[in-house]
């Protein structure tokens, strides 16, 4: 999970962005070469939408009803109109709190890995190390399923024969080879859920994170040292979302021989993508000279993000493609039919029952 993640709805990020246009409109006053460019651009878009069919620098300007075009007042709603776009970068990236959906999407999976294979502990590492918490929960502590097939075929079938009773037989023995297959997709289904989900966790974080240092860049710009280039670092951490989520298996049970030569193309998220890619954060540089140049350095990172992003989805389109392709290859594997030679008899009489069902 991000660290320190916080859920931001559409409304705080909208606010967010606002607060950055504010900040600059205020800035712009007192910050004496962006002051410049701001008035010149104001003086500029008048004149050209005094003009018939000249289009303005700014997409959304419009003139004063009041005042010349290089009053304050007038300089500084010029720089807001500029600045519309802004709110809309950051509400760009508001999504549901995945938190809020986590539990209903992956915590089932994990259950159900846990319960096809119980002795599969599946934990998580978390700063290196590994959590102790299993993710399959109390649902793991049974017995696996190639545990209650031996009990079937081994003590109470041990003295029957019989058609049915052979086709019963290897029902459940390829039920077993199943099990191991069913857990592994199981698990690998629900880590790309949960990576998914932590992409966007920390899409929020690093969306917040750009925006607020923003802001403490314009408001450091100093109008007495006009050359003097602010900056300050912030990190994208959505780069390490997929490695944040993978699963570790511990003290695995032995697949049975069928499962175990199929297990290499149904596999975990980590062993899908080779390496787990993206381990470490990304550290950019929020800075400038002027307000202008703070919100280009701003929009430079926004971009930067939607790269990052785009680039840990773009793994998870491959490792879900990994997984159809392989469910593809072992459909008979995995989905095991009830034998027709069992399930004909549910209706039989007893006198036909005995004849393909009976004890040695």
């Amino acid at each position: 999970m991000a660290d320190g993640y916080v859920y931001r709805s559409f409304a705080d990020l909208h606010a967010l962005g606002q607060r950055v246009v504010d900040k600059a409109a205020e800035v712009v006053l007192w910050q004496d070469d962006s002051y410049s460019q701001a008035q010149q651009g104001s003086i500029n878009d008048y004149t050209k939408s005094q003009t018939p069919g000249m289009d303005t620098g700014n997409p959304h300007y419009a003139a004063p009803s009041s005042g010349r075009p290089e009053d304050n007042a007038n300089v500084q709603e010029y720089v807001r109109q500029a600045l519309a776009d802004v709110p809309g970068y950051f509400t760009a990236f508001s999504v549901p709190d995945p938190d809020s959906i986590n539990a209903s999407l992956t915590g089932p999976l994990y259950r159900t890995a846990g319960t096809l294979v119980p002795s599969l502990k599946l934990t998580r590492k978390a700063g290196g190390q590994l959590s102790t918490d299993s993710l399959a929960g109390a649902d793991a502590a049974g017995e696996t399923i190639g545990q209650l097939v031996g009990h079937i075929t081994t003590i109470h079938m041990k003295y029957w024969t019989g058609d049915a009773a052979n086709a019963f037989s290897g029902y459940c023995a390829a039920l077993a080879d199943a099990a191991g297959l069913q857990h592994q997709l199981a698990t690998s289904l629900a880590e790309v859920m949960d990576a998914h989900l932590e992409i966007r966790r920390r899409q929020l974080t690093d969306i917040w994170t750009i925006g607020e240092t923003t802001i403490k860049v314009l408001d450091s710009l100093d109008q007495w040292c006009m050359n003097r280039k602010k900056s300050t670092q912030t990190v994208l951490t959505v780069v390490g979302a997929i490695a944040a989520v993978v699963v570790v298996a511990a003290a695995p049970e032995a697949l049975p021989a069928g499962s175990a030569v199929a297990a290499e193309a149904i596999q975990s998220l980590g062993a899908i993508l080779g390496t787990v890619p993206d381990k470490k954060d990304e550290a950019l540089s929020i800075s400038g000279a002027t307000v202008q140049a703070v919100i280009q350095s701003m929009t430079d990172a926004i971009h930067k993000l939607y790269e990052y992003i785009d680039r840990q989805e773009q793994l998870l389109a491959q490792a879900l493609g990994a997984l159809r392709n392989a469910t593809d290859m072992y459909r008979q594997m995995l989905l095991v039919p009830s034998p027709r030679e069992f399930t004909a008899l549910a209706g039989a009489d007893i006198d036909t029952v005995r004849g393909v069902f009976y004890d040695r």
